[in-house]
């Protein structure tokens, strides 16, 4: 296997939140553990479209991307034994799944007239989850812990979920849009809005 030799300020970078080359984050991708706390965390700034297309097209099963760390207060909030540091992650099989479904060509967003998500809003989703004005606390089917955050754009609006996964980590699970008004959506009858004390 060929040794890839990265620029020595290339992870300090990423670690102090700044933009590095795509390139660069390839490499780091390439070489780092895909699990546990020695998995690299990019930043969220480095997790580009670009970078969403190189996990796509990875060989192979699974690919997992660390995004960043969430929040202390948040993590608290959420039950995490280890607040300090819990990683927000993104894996290669639940991108695919939600293009599949709520993608350009997705059967869901075609039959319920969804806007169709890109690889571009996928790069955004740690953004839009942060960004929320509502959010939920839930179980899924299988009774695991998932956060639904929703935010209205205009004439739409974007739902992400996330779920507790373990190795002190949150995962993406899915995202979409929906037309209308997020106040509406069912899922946010007993959310918590951003704007209320």
């Amino acid at each position: 296997m060929e040794r890839i030799y990265l620029k020595k300020d290339i992870i300090p970078k990423i670690q102090q939140g700044k933009k590095v080359d795509t390139q660069e984050v390839i490499k780091i991708l390439e070489n780092s553990p895909q699990k546990g706390r020695d998995m690299v965390v990019i930043g969220k700034e480095n997790f580009t479209p670009e970078v969403v297309e190189y996990i796509l097209n990875a060989k192979g099963g699974s690919k997992k991307v660390a995004v960043d760390i969430l929040p202390r207060e948040q993590a608290q909030k959420l039950g995490f034994k280890y607040p300090q540091n819990v990683r927000r992650t993104i894996d290669k099989a639940e991108m695919l799944h939600t293009l599949n479904r709520h993608g350009e060509n997705g059967e869901i967003s075609k039959a319920r007239k969804q806007p169709p998500l890109t690889k571009e809003h996928l790069s955004k989703w740690t953004q839009y989850a942060d960004e929320a004005d509502m959010q939920v606390f839930s179980k899924d089917d299988l009774g695991q812990d998932v956060i639904v955050s929703g935010k209205q754009i205009n004439g739409h609006y974007v739902v992400v979920e996330s779920i507790r996964k373990k190795q002190n980590e949150l995962g993406f699970k899915t995202m979409y849009f929906e037309r209308g008004d997020l106040k509406d959506n069912p899922a946010f009858d007993l959310a918590v809005s951003k704007d209320t004390p």
